[in-house]
C-alpha cells in the first residue's frame, strides 16, 4: 500500500498493490527523479516460506500503469456524507483515548457506531454504542502508533476525521 498526503496530513491518493498473500511488504519509499517513488520491499509464499524480492515503480499519481484510477481511505457512501468540518478529534495525537465532537446538534442518538481504520483501510476497532452523550470516549491505548481515520454513523449521516495514536 501507498498513500500521499499533503503538509496537514490529508489525504491525496491510496494505493494498492495487492500479490496474492497477505505476506508482502514494502520496505522503504524512494522519490525518483521523474517525481515518482519506488519501492523495494519482498514476498513470502505461504507455507513454503520462499521469499522473494520486490520492486514497484510509481509515477506521480501512484500508478504502476496507464490509466489506473484514484482510489481514496474512505469509501464512497450510499448514504449522506457530512463535511468533514463537523466532527473534530481530541485529543489528537491520543495516547490512551480520543472523543468525538460535532459541530451540529447531533449529540445524542438513540445508537451510533465508530469504526475506526488504519492507513490501509483495515478496520482495527468497531464499536455501537446505545443511549449515549457524545462526547464519549473511545479507547484505542491497544492500537500501534500512526494515522488512523475515524467514521461516525448516527442515522443515516456519516462523519469523517482524522487522528494520529501516539
Amino acid at each position: 500500500m501507498l498513500a500521499k498526503m499533503d503538509s496537514l496530513g490529508n489525504l491525496l491518493w491510496y494505493r494498492d498493490f495487492p500479490v496474492g498473500n497477505e505476506n508482502a511488504w514494502f520496505r522503504n519509499v524512494y522519490p525518483t527523479a521523474d517525481g515518482g517513488f519506488i519501492m523495494p520491499g519482498s514476498a513470502v509464499d505461504g507455507p513454503s516460506g520462499n521469499q522473494d524480492a520486490w520492486l514497484v515503480k510509481v509515477d506521480s499519481l501512484g500508478c504502476d500503469s496507464n490509466g489506473c484510477a484514484l482510489y481514496t481511505a474512505l469509501p464512497p457512501s450510499e448514504s449522506t456524507v457530512a463535511s468533514k468540518v463537523e466532527m473534530q478529534v481530541y485529543p489528537n495525537p491520543c495516547a490512551n483515548f480520543f472523543v468525538c465532537k460535532l459541530d451540529r446538534k447531533h449529540n445524542y442518538a438513540d445508537t451510533y457506531t465508530v469504526t475506526v481504520t488504519n492507513s490501509t483501510g483495515q478496520i482495527v476497532l468497531q464499536q455501537k454504542m446505545v443511549n449515549n452523550t457524545l462526547p464519549h470516549p473511545v479507547f484505542v491505548h491497544h492500537l500501534p502508533s500512526g494515522l488512523y481515520c475515524v467514521q461516525l454513523n448516527i442515522e443515516d449521516v456519516q462523519y469523517f476525521a482524522k487522528f494520529v495514536k501516539q
